[in-house]
C-alpha cells in the first residue's frame, strides 16, 4: 500500500523571532540565554519538573498557588507583580503583564513605549528567578523593592562598563542599539572612507573568502579586495579575518580616518565587548594594535542588502580561486597585487576573463553605442529586447555615485549612470566581478576624459566615432586589453589625429591635451 505525502499547515504562533531577539538583548551572556530558556520552556519549575517525572511538591512555595509555571513565576506571582508595578516599566490589566510569557516578552522587547526607560528588563527577571530560588533552597524572604534595587543598580553597573569600554577606544566602535538593529543611513555625507567587509565560509571547503570594497568621500575611485584563505574555524572567524585584513589594507593605503560597516552584529558585538569573547582573544589584540594606526575609526551594523559587494567579492574569490591568495584593486585598474600564492582560477573562462558586451544607452533605454562580442544574441531584435530588459531591470536604481552589479537572465551586468547615459558591461554568470568592474570604470572614465567631463547623450552623439574607437581599444573579440582610461583615452585621441577623421581639429587637440595631461599626473603620482 503506498504511503501518500501529506503537508500539514500548523497554525500557531510563531515565537523564532522572539527567540533570535533574545541574543540581541543588551545585558550579560547569562541573561540572554536565561531569556531564551524562558521562550523555550526550559526553565526548571515545579511543573516542568513534575512533566520530566520528578516527583515533587506541584504548588508556587512563595504564593501557594496550584501550579508553578514560568510565567507564573516571573510575571503573575504576587512578589513578581510587585516588582514589575515598581518598576520604570508601565503595567495595563490585558497588556502587561498577561497569562502568556511569550506575550509578556514581546512586550518588553518592542512593546513599551520609547520615553519610558525599560533597559533594566533583563535584570529584573534576572533578579525574580534569583529570589524565587533563594526561596526554594534557603527558605528566604526578600522584600521585592530590594530585588528591584538590585536588578537597577546591576543594570546600571553594567550599561556604565559599556559606556566606558567604548569611551577607552576613541574613534568609537558604534555599539548595537539598545531597542533593535536598526540600518544606518548611507545617504548622508561623510568624510574620509567608508570600507565594506564580508566573508564567505563552508565547512565542506578548504578555503574561506573575505572581501572588502572601500570608497572615498573626495570622489577617488572605489577600491576593492578579495581573500581566499585557509578556512577558519567558523563564520565568525571567516567575518573576523575579513575586518582585520580590510584594517591592513586600509593602513598600507595610508586611509586614516575610516568607517567600517559589517552586516555581522556578533562581530560589531564583539569588538564592542572583547571581555565577553574569549576564544577570540588573539584576534582582538591584533585588532586593538591596528586600531590604533587610524585616527578615526568606527565599526558599524548595516543589513545584509547593504553589503551586496563585500559579500559578492568574497563569495566570488572563494568560489573562483583554487589557492590561497590575495587580490587588491587599486582604482578599479588592471593592477593586481598578488600575495600568498598562485591567481589560477578554476576554467578557462577564469584566465582568460570574458566580456559579452558593453552598452551605452540613454535615459530612454535606447542606443547611443553598442559593441556585442558574443553568440547569445544572433539577431538585432535579439539585441534591442536584451537592451530593453537591463535598462528596464536598473533605470530605477541609484548608480550614479558608485556602479552596481545584477544578475540578469544567467548574465552578471555591472553598471553606472551619469546625466542622461547609462553605461553597462555584461559577462557570464561565472566571470569575475572585479574584471567587469574594472572594465566599466575604465570606459567611463575614458570616455568622461575625452568628451571633457560633459558625459552627456548631445555631446556623446557628436563624439560618437571616439567612443567606438575607446571600445575597440579596450576589447576585442571579448578579451579585456586595456582598462586604464589615461592610457585608452591617450590611445584614442593619436588615433583619431593621425586618421584625420570628421572631428574638428579643436576637438582632436583638446582630447590629446586632456589624455595627456591625464597620463602624466598618473605617472608623477
Amino acid at each position: 500500500m503506498e504511503k501518500s505525502e501529506t503537508n500539514l499547515n500548523f497554525f500557531c504562533p510563531n515565537i523564532n523571532p522572539l527567540k533570535a531577539y533574545s541574543w540581541q538583548v543588551q545585558c550579560p551572556p547569562k541573561i540572554r540565554h536565561f531569556i531564551w530558556q524562558i521562550l523555550t520552556e526550559c526553565v526548571p519549575v515545579t511543573e516542568n519538573l513534575w512533566k520530566r517525572g520528578i516527583d515533587c511538591d506541584r504548588g508556587c512555595a512563595t504564593s501557594g498557588t496550584s501550579e508553578e509555571t514560568i510565567n507564573h513565576t516571573l510575571f503573575q506571582c504576587h512578589p513578581a507583580r510587585q516588582i514589575w508595578a515598581l518598576s520604570q516599566i508601565p503595567t495595563a490589566m490585558g497588556i502587561f503583564s498577561t497569562e502568556s510569557n511569550f506575550t509578556n516578552l514581546d512586550h518588553l522587547f518592542w512593546r513599551i513605549p520609547t520615553e519610558f526607560d525599560s533597559s533594566a528588563f533583563p535584570w529584573i527577571i534576572w533578579y525574580i528567578w534569583k529570589a524565587r530560588n533563594e526561596k526554594i533552597f534557603e527558605n528566604k524572604d526578600t522584600d521585592p523593592a530590594e530585588v528591584l534595587r538590585l536588578a537597577e543598580k546591576e543594570a546600571q553597573l553594567w550599561q556604565s562598563a559599556q559606556i566606558e569600554l567604548h569611551n577607552e577606544n576613541p574613534g568609537s566602535v558604534d555599539l548595537v542599539n539598545q531597542d533593535r538593529v536598526r540600518d544606518i543611513s548611507l545617504e548622508a555625507e561623510y568624510s574620509g572612507y567608508r570600507c565594506f567587509v564580508d566573508g564567505s565560509w563552508k565547512e565542506s571547503d578548504k578555503f574561506s573568502g573575505t572581501g572588502w570594497f572601500c570608497t572615498s568621500s573626495n570622489g577617488e575611485p572605489p577600491t576593492m579586495g578579495a581573500a581566499n584563505l585557509r578556512r577558519s574555524l567558523s563564520p565568525l572567524h571567516a567575518k573576523v579575518e575579513a575586518l582585520l585584513w580590510a584594517m591592513k589594507c586600509m593602513i598600507g593605503a595610508d586611509n586614516q580616518e575610516v568607517a567600517f560597516f559589517t552586516d555581522c552584529s556578533d562581530l560589531v558585538k564583539m569588538v564592542s565587548s572583547p571581555t565577553e569573547w574569549p576564544a577570540f582573544s588573539v584576534y582582538l589584540e591584533e585588532f586593538q594594535s591596528d586600531k590604533k594606526e587610524f585616527s578615526s575609526f568606527s565599526l558599524s551594523l548595516i543589513s545584509r542588502r547593504a553589503n551586496v559587494k563585500a559579500d559578492n567579492l568574497a563569495r566570488n574569490v572563494h568560489s573562483k580561486f583554487l589557492r590561497q591568495s590575495k587580490i587588491i584593486l587599486s582604482n578599479l585598474s588592471t593592477v593586481i597585487k598578488v600575495y600568498l600564492g598562485s591567481t589560477t582560477m578554476a576554467g578557462t573562462n577564469d584566465s582568460c576573463p570574458l566580456v559579452k558586451n558593453i552598452l551605452l544607452l540613454d535615459s530612454e533605454g535606447k542606443r547611443v553605442a553598442v559593441k556585442y562580442y558574443s553568440d547569445d544574441w544572433t539577431t538585432n531584435a535579439a539585441k534591442l529586447a536584451f537592451e530593453k530588459y537591463v535598462f528596464s531591470k536598473t533605470s530605477k536604481t541609484n548608480a550614479r555615485t558608485e556602479a552596481e552589479i545584477t544578475l540578469l537572465e544567467n548574465n552578471i551586468v555591472v553598471y553606472k549612470f551619469a546625466q542622461d547615459l547609462h553605461f553597462f558591461v555584461t559577462g557570464g554568470e561565472n566571470e569575475n566581478e572585479l574584471v567587469l568592474s574594472s572594465v566599466l570604470q575604465g570606459f567611463f572614465d575614458a570616455v568622461a576624459l575625452l568628451l571633457r567631463n560633459n558625459v552627456e547623450k548631445m555631446e556623446a552623439l557628436e563624439n560618437l566615432d571616439l567612443i567606438f574607437l575607446c571600445l575597440d581599444e579596450m576589447v576585442d573579440q571579448g578579451m579585456v586589453l586595456e582598462t586604464d582610461a589615461n592610457v585608452i583615452a591617450g590611445k584614442v585621441a593619436m588615433q583619431s589625429a593621425e586618421a584625420s577623421g570628421s572631428l574638428s581639429e579643436q576637438t582632436l587637440t583638446q582630447a590629446l591635451a586632456t589624455a595627456r595631461e591625464h597620463l602624466a599626473r598618473s605617472l608623477l603620482t
